[in-house]
């Protein structure tokens, strides 16, 4: 009897023994499917190359100085495939392993981006908040931030465009600038005005169709002037030097993802 218990003991322990060395062996093969840290490290990484070089020298200049001057990393990286990752899964394990942030502080944001390669294929984004952040960039405000600055330019392929906007509201947010419920307020401001202008441009269209025809002999409309064009936008200076290096921040699943 004492035989058969110490023969179902030692079975037992191989077997956890086993279980224990095929985690361990997952994990490992698990990490390998994740990028490794550049070196010499940089805050854009365009391994899709979706970014001209003047681009991202821009975007590297603008993000290295944005962490000179506040220490929050943002770290934009583009790649081709997720290896059979969700990009959200994928994002956070990124952050892990580059430590994208600082220690203690838990500063930094990734923004993944997996362009769409063909006609069958999709784009993914996402946008993984550090700890130390998502309180002032809580899930929702990423979600937005996916879907109004980034993913409209990327379906007319204006990456940089994209993340550039997007670079600009996380800028905001992480400094204290304006809060997350001021962004989300703007946000709704504007589609109310977007959706004025549309409405006021078709009563426009239709009032012109429809109104009584006056000028030449043709019965043509004539016009003395030219129709007046606004034009809305931006621009933001970048400086700064070359990127230290990351500094260990975590990352726990907090963000926001899109697909187009």
């Amino acid at each position: 009897m004492k035989n058969i218990f110490f023969h179902t003991y030692l079975y037992k322990q191989r077997l956890w023994g086993i279980v224990f060395f095929l985690s361990i062996f997952s994990h490992t093969i698990a990490q390998n499917d994740i990028l490794d840290r550049p070196n010499p490290p940089c805050l854009v990484n365009d391994f899709a190359n979706i970014f001209t070089s003047q681009q991202k020298s821009s975007l590297e200049r603008k993000l290295v100085a944005y962490n000179d001057s506040t220490s929050t990393q943002i770290a934009v990286i583009t790649i081709n495939s997720l290896n059979g990752y969700d990009i959200n899964d994928f994002s956070d394990r990124l952050g892990e392993k580059w430590g994208v942030g600082h220690k203690g502080k838990d500063n930094g944001v990734i923004i993944l981006i997996k362009p769409k390669l063909n006609e069958r294929d999709y784009g993914e984004v996402n946008i993984s908040i550090g700890y130390g952040l998502e309180d002032v960039i809580p899930d929702v405000i990423a979600k937005r931030i996916v879907s109004y600055e980034m993913i409209p330019k990327f379906k007319e392929e204006d990456y940089y465009g994209g993340v550039s906007a997007a670079i600009n509201v996380i800028f905001d947010l992480a400094s204290g600038k304006y809060s997350a419920d001021f962004y989300t307020n703007s946000i709704d401001s504007e589609e109310f005005w977007i959706t004025i202008i549309v409405l006021g441009v078709i009563f426009a269209v239709v009032f012109i169709l429809i109104m009584p025809r006056k000028g030449g002999r043709n019965g043509g409309v004539s016009s003395g002037g030219s129709p007046p064009y606004i034009f809305f936008g931006s621009s933001r200076g970048s400086g700064g030097g070359s990127f230290g290096g990351f500094g260990g921040g975590s990352f726990g699943g907090g963000g926001a993802s899109g697909r187009w």
